[in-house]
């Protein structure tokens, strides 16, 4: 039982780890994400590194990195799931790094995902700093994690709202 909840608390400091990390931009996934990558596991587990808990981190940082809205108990208890399973599977393997290399792609792909949506949002954040995506940019960095559905649907009524006063105010000022 406390297994459980000690395993249940690190899961949730590395989450929240990796949440802060990803959304202040701290590192630079254009030039080597595998390095970048090294670089965030070791952050979040303060440099504690060996397999159960870079295997820990990179549950978390893959979910993390993949979700668009607030983390819930349901994805907490999924990861937990997820990294009992492959503990299971380490103890097991003859090659033990597998379950770890799997785990490892997995967080790689859903950060460099995660970067490319990041690249968008300030594109469109420059371009116009009223447009949804830049204002969903602007507001998760500032939140340091995705917005809550709720806060998202203001940000598209406003946004909307925004564009279509914007639309009025350039026919005002046509020439007839």
């Amino acid at each position: 039982m406390f297994k459980l909840f000690f395993l249940k608390r690190k899961l949730k400091r590395y989450i929240k780890r990796s949440s802060e990390i990803l959304y202040s931009e701290k590192y630079d996934f254009s030039s080597d994400a595998d390095q970048s990558l090294n670089r965030i596991i070791n952050d979040i587990t303060q440099n504690e590194v060996n397999e159960a808990n870079s295997l820990l981190a990179y549950i978390a940082v893959s979910l993390t990195s993949k979700k668009k809205f607030p983390i819930d108990k349901f994805d907490i208890n999924q990861s937990q799931n997820d990294y009992n399973s492959s503990i299971i599977e380490l103890g097991y393997q003859n090659p033990q790094l597998h379950v770890l290399e799997i785990w490892r792609s997995k967080a790689l792909i859903n950060i460099l995902k995660f970067y490319l949506d990041t690249e968008i949002g300030k594109i469109a954040y420059n371009n116009n700093k009223y447009s949804y995506q830049g204002m969903i940019y602007y507001m998760s960095k500032i939140n340091k994690g995705p917005l809550p559905i709720k806060k998202q649907q203001e940000m598209l009524e406003l946004t909307t709202e925004l564009s279509k006063d914007q639309k009025s105010i350039k026919e005002i000022g046509k020439p007839n």
